[in-house]
């Protein structure tokens, strides 16, 4: 018979991994998973007067919870964002929804 889940059990956490992630130019950074809180967190006040999603907004702070190294602020995550191709930042961004078990598309739900 299967044993239910204790308080404790829940509070202690899901294992939501971590894994090195290369991107084009050949370097490696490292990536986690995001909890169900932090990513309540990308999505806070992202969705702007008309329903229009503000995805930078959501991807900027995905990279910022989920990325472990280098560990950046939102404002070096904007910058980064600025100056990398799209197949770097989506290197990461795709690693860190894998990891969360989000799949593709869940920016937008």
């Amino acid at each position: 018979m299967a044993e239910y889940a204790s308080i404790d059990d829940l509070l202690a956490g899901d294992e939501l991994g971590q894994e090195d992630v290369t991107l084009p130019n050949g370097k490696i950074v490292r990536v986690k998973g995001l909890s169900s809180y932090e990513r309540q967190l990308t999505l806070k006040n992202a969705v702007k007067g008309e329903g229009e999603v503000d995805t930078a907004l959501i991807e900027r702070r995905m990279i910022k919870m989920g990325l472990v190294q280098p560990k950046l602020d939102e404002k070096q995550v904007e910058a980064w964002m600025k100056t990398a191709s799209i197949g770097s930042v989506r290197a990461v961004t795709d690693k860190i929804r894998e990891l969360s078990g989000m799949g593709e598309g869940a920016e937008k739900s």
